[in-house]
Protein backbone atom coordinates (compact mmCIF):
# COMPACT_ATOMS: atom_id res chain seq x y z
CA UNK A 1 0.00 0.00 0.00
CA UNK A 2 0.75 3.68 -0.79
CA UNK A 3 3.55 2.42 -3.39
CA UNK A 4 3.70 3.79 -7.46
CA UNK A 5 0.35 2.59 -8.23
CA UNK A 6 -1.90 2.23 -5.40
CA UNK A 7 -4.73 4.95 -4.27
CA UNK A 8 -4.86 3.81 -0.82
CA UNK A 9 -2.95 4.22 2.27
CA UNK A 10 -3.20 3.15 6.23
CA UNK A 11 -2.63 6.00 8.94
CA UNK A 12 -3.95 5.84 12.62
CA UNK A 13 -7.19 7.69 13.20
CA UNK A 14 -9.36 8.75 16.28
CA UNK A 15 -12.09 6.87 15.16
CA UNK A 16 -14.45 9.02 17.83
CA UNK A 17 -13.37 12.25 16.13
CA UNK A 18 -13.94 10.21 12.63
CA UNK A 19 -17.43 9.51 13.83
CA UNK A 20 -18.38 12.45 15.21
CA UNK A 21 -17.59 14.36 11.75
CA UNK A 22 -21.79 13.16 11.21
CA UNK A 23 -22.79 15.90 13.87
CA UNK A 24 -20.80 18.34 11.84
CA UNK A 25 -22.58 18.40 8.35
CA UNK A 26 -26.01 17.24 6.88
CA UNK A 27 -24.57 15.03 4.17
CA UNK A 28 -24.87 11.72 4.44
CA UNK A 29 -24.46 8.20 2.70
CA UNK A 30 -26.75 8.12 -0.23
CA UNK A 31 -27.83 4.41 -0.79
CA UNK A 32 -29.24 2.97 -3.98
CA UNK A 33 -31.41 -0.21 -4.53
CA UNK A 34 -32.54 -1.02 -8.31
CA UNK A 35 -36.40 -1.16 -9.48
CA UNK A 36 -37.41 -4.81 -9.31
CA UNK A 37 -40.05 -3.60 -11.83
CA UNK A 38 -37.25 -2.82 -14.20
CA UNK A 39 -35.27 -5.34 -16.42
CA UNK A 40 -32.67 -2.61 -16.03
CA UNK A 41 -31.99 0.07 -14.10
CA UNK A 42 -29.36 2.37 -14.17
CA UNK A 43 -27.80 3.86 -11.09
CA UNK A 44 -24.75 5.75 -11.68
CA UNK A 45 -23.89 7.58 -15.22
CA UNK A 46 -21.22 10.53 -16.74
CA UNK A 47 -19.96 11.30 -20.28
CA UNK A 48 -17.73 8.27 -20.30
CA UNK A 49 -19.29 5.13 -17.87
CA UNK A 50 -22.97 3.87 -16.77
CA UNK A 51 -23.12 1.43 -14.23
CA UNK A 52 -26.43 -0.58 -13.49
CA UNK A 53 -27.75 -3.86 -12.20
CA UNK A 54 -29.71 -6.24 -14.33
CA UNK A 55 -32.31 -8.70 -13.50
CA UNK A 56 -32.39 -11.71 -15.37
CA UNK A 57 -36.06 -14.20 -14.89
CA UNK A 58 -36.67 -17.00 -17.18
CA UNK A 59 -38.83 -16.79 -19.90
CA UNK A 60 -39.29 -14.71 -22.87
CA UNK A 61 -37.47 -15.25 -26.26
CA UNK A 62 -33.56 -15.11 -26.70
CA UNK A 63 -32.42 -11.45 -28.03
CA UNK A 64 -28.68 -10.76 -29.01
CA UNK A 65 -27.63 -7.40 -27.85
CA UNK A 66 -24.82 -5.82 -29.42
CA UNK A 67 -23.39 -2.21 -27.29
CA UNK A 68 -21.79 0.11 -30.11
CA UNK A 69 -20.46 2.91 -27.96
CA UNK A 70 -19.28 1.19 -24.91
CA UNK A 71 -16.45 -1.77 -23.69
CA UNK A 72 -19.23 -4.06 -21.01
CA UNK A 73 -18.04 -5.49 -17.69
CA UNK A 74 -20.68 -7.55 -15.93
CA UNK A 75 -20.78 -9.08 -12.53
CA UNK A 76 -22.60 -11.93 -12.06
CA UNK A 77 -23.98 -10.98 -8.38
CA UNK A 78 -27.05 -13.47 -7.61
CA UNK A 79 -27.89 -16.59 -9.39
CA UNK A 80 -26.69 -18.49 -12.39
CA UNK A 81 -26.89 -17.68 -16.25
CA UNK A 82 -25.17 -18.92 -19.69
CA UNK A 83 -23.51 -15.93 -21.40
CA UNK A 84 -23.66 -16.46 -25.30
CA UNK A 85 -21.21 -14.75 -27.51
CA UNK A 86 -19.71 -15.05 -30.71
CA UNK A 87 -16.86 -15.29 -28.87
CA UNK A 88 -18.27 -18.58 -27.23
CA UNK A 89 -20.39 -19.64 -24.64
CA UNK A 90 -20.03 -19.73 -20.81
CA UNK A 91 -21.77 -20.64 -17.46
CA UNK A 92 -21.57 -17.55 -14.93
CA UNK A 93 -21.96 -17.92 -11.57
CA UNK A 94 -21.99 -15.35 -8.61
CA UNK A 95 -19.08 -13.84 -7.98
CA UNK A 96 -17.76 -14.16 -11.80
CA UNK A 97 -16.51 -11.00 -14.00
CA UNK A 98 -17.26 -10.90 -17.77
CA UNK A 99 -15.83 -8.08 -20.13
CA UNK A 100 -17.92 -7.99 -23.31
CA UNK A 101 -15.58 -6.36 -25.82
CA UNK A 102 -17.86 -2.77 -27.73
CA UNK A 103 -19.61 -4.59 -30.44
CA UNK A 104 -19.72 -8.59 -29.20
CA UNK A 105 -23.31 -9.68 -29.81
CA UNK A 106 -24.46 -11.25 -26.88
CA UNK A 107 -27.51 -12.67 -25.00
CA UNK A 108 -27.81 -14.44 -22.09
CA UNK A 109 -29.91 -17.88 -20.88
CA UNK A 110 -31.12 -17.97 -17.11
CA UNK A 111 -33.39 -21.36 -15.70
CA UNK A 112 -33.54 -19.26 -12.19
CA UNK A 113 -34.11 -15.17 -11.02
CA UNK A 114 -30.64 -13.19 -10.94
CA UNK A 115 -28.84 -9.98 -11.23
CA UNK A 116 -25.76 -8.92 -12.39
CA UNK A 117 -24.06 -5.62 -12.41
CA UNK A 118 -23.15 -4.27 -16.00
CA UNK A 119 -20.44 -1.46 -16.25
CA UNK A 120 -20.69 0.18 -19.48
CA UNK A 121 -17.37 2.25 -20.27
CA UNK A 122 -16.24 4.08 -23.49
CA UNK A 123 -13.20 3.89 -22.11
CA UNK A 124 -10.86 1.27 -22.47
CA UNK A 125 -10.45 -1.07 -19.50
CA UNK A 126 -7.57 -3.01 -19.57
CA UNK A 127 -7.63 -6.73 -17.36
CA UNK A 128 -5.28 -6.46 -14.47
CA UNK A 129 -6.16 -9.80 -13.08
CA UNK A 130 -5.80 -13.59 -14.45
CA UNK A 131 -8.31 -15.16 -15.97
CA UNK A 132 -9.66 -18.27 -14.06
CA UNK A 133 -11.42 -19.47 -17.36
CA UNK A 134 -12.52 -19.05 -21.28
CA UNK A 135 -16.02 -19.41 -23.10
CA UNK A 136 -16.55 -22.52 -24.76
CA UNK A 137 -16.27 -22.58 -28.36
CA UNK A 138 -20.31 -22.71 -29.83
CA UNK A 139 -20.98 -26.51 -31.01
CA UNK A 140 -24.01 -27.50 -33.03
CA UNK A 141 -25.39 -29.54 -30.02
CA UNK A 142 -24.90 -26.94 -27.36
CA UNK A 143 -27.09 -24.50 -28.52
CA UNK A 144 -30.48 -26.38 -28.66
CA UNK A 145 -29.77 -27.67 -25.17
CA UNK A 146 -29.92 -24.18 -24.04
CA UNK A 147 -34.00 -23.49 -24.12
CA UNK A 148 -34.71 -21.13 -21.24
CA UNK A 149 -34.43 -17.72 -22.29
CA UNK A 150 -34.24 -14.83 -20.75
CA UNK A 151 -37.10 -12.37 -19.87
Amino acid sequence: MADRGHDITVFGVDEQLLLEQVHQEDRRMAVLRADPGQDTTWLYATDRIRLGMVATIPGGQRRYRRTLDADEIQYQARGHRTLITQRGIVDLKPGDFVRIPLGISHTSVVTEPGDYVSLLSHQELPQVAETTRTADAYTPELLPSLTVEVR
